[in-house]
């Protein structure tokens, strides 16, 4: 199962801490013709003061993204997402399907995503290449993501990179093309027993060079089998990873970092230095694919909805 270096990003972001920290993330903007849902507010108009976000409102928020999808848009499944290389998109592997119903985060629908394997690895993605970024104004990439876990268990105990436990991955930052078709990338795990964060050269197998860290050690279906969480997933380097809230222990290369700001206690986080095989710099992700879905890496079953899926590129 080529890891397609699911950096699946899943977690969260602050304004006004950025304006305190001086993070360098994209500003908000706003459009005349976003309209909050009462009606009764437009997000550009003058008298509305400074945009609020909602996250109830998805893409109809007055927040701007490089990249957003609430899975609302009447134009057809995934219209949103542009094929990567030949990849097929989705991009299926094994007993999986992705569809999109109703019952999202935000009015009204989502995907929903399942994949089984009675044995190896199996997958249900769907991927979305950003514009390419000039190198020399690149800051990284930061991708959030709302998801409910409706399945989760595992056959084969020890399937995957986390150690001494089996893990699914359902969101990922990646490089991938049919000349890399073993794509390099930081994902989103889930165990049974936690969320982790792993940066791979081979994010959908475990022949890669694996790096793992815990972002929130606990049950994770009683967790989220009935709540809708945010995951922010970011690939920047150490310093602009810092003036967001991470402790990456590396000096200034190139980093992962992800997590959580919804559940307590507040420091469910986690940063890991990106391999060598990685390169020196991040500029690999300059036009970087993301993706959503769900997969394993050995027998095991795992249900997920995503929604709201926004990326931002970093200057």
């Amino acid at each position: 199962m080529a890891r397609v270096l699911f950096f699946f990003v899943i977690m969260f972001a602050c304004a006004a801490c950025a304006l305190v920290l001086g993070i360098e993330d994209k500003p908000l903007r706003q459009t005349a013709t976003d309209v909050i849902d009462t009606g009764e507010i437009e997000a550009g108009d003058a008298d509305a003061g400074p945009c609020i976000p909602v996250p109830q409102l998805g893409c109809r928020s007055c927040e701007r993204h490089d990249f957003c999808d609430d899975f609302d848009d009447d134009a057809g499944p995934f219209a949103r997402w542009e094929s990567v290389g030949g990849f097929p998109n989705p991009f299926l592997k094994g007993k999986a399907s992705i569809t999109i119903d109703d019952g999202g985060f935000s009015p009204d629908r989502a995907t929903r995503m399942h994949a089984e394997a009675d044995s190896g690895s199996t997958y249900a993605l769907v991927f979305h290449r950003l514009p390419e970024k000039d190198a020399a104004g690149f800051g990284g990439v930061h991708y959030s993501v709302q998801v409910r876990v409706e399945t989760l268990s595992f056959i084969d105990s020890l399937a995957g990179p986390v150690p001494d436990a089996a893990s699914a991955y359902i969101a990922a930052i990646m490089n991938v093309s049919l000349a890399n078709p073993e794509p390099i990338g930081a994902a989103i795990l889930l165990s049974e027993s936690g969320v982790y964060l792993a940066a791979s050269t081979n994010i959908l197998e475990t022949t890669g060079a694996d790096v793992v860290a815990r972002i929130y050690e606990g049950n994770v279906l009683s967790l989220a089998q009935k709540n809708w969480f945010k995951f922010d997933l970011y690939v920047t380097d150490a310093q602009r990873a810092a003036a967001l809230g991470f402790n990456c222990n590396a000096s200034n290369g190139p980093v992962a970092a992800a997590r959580i700001p919804s559940v307590p206690p507040l420091e469910n986080k986690a940063c890991i230095a990106l391999p060598d095989a990685f390169g020196n710099d991040s500029s690999w992700a300059n036009a970087p694919v993301i993706g959503v879905g769900a997969g394993t890496f050995g027998a095991a079953t795992v249900g997920v909805r995503h929604d709201n899926v926004m990326v931002d590129l970093l200057e």
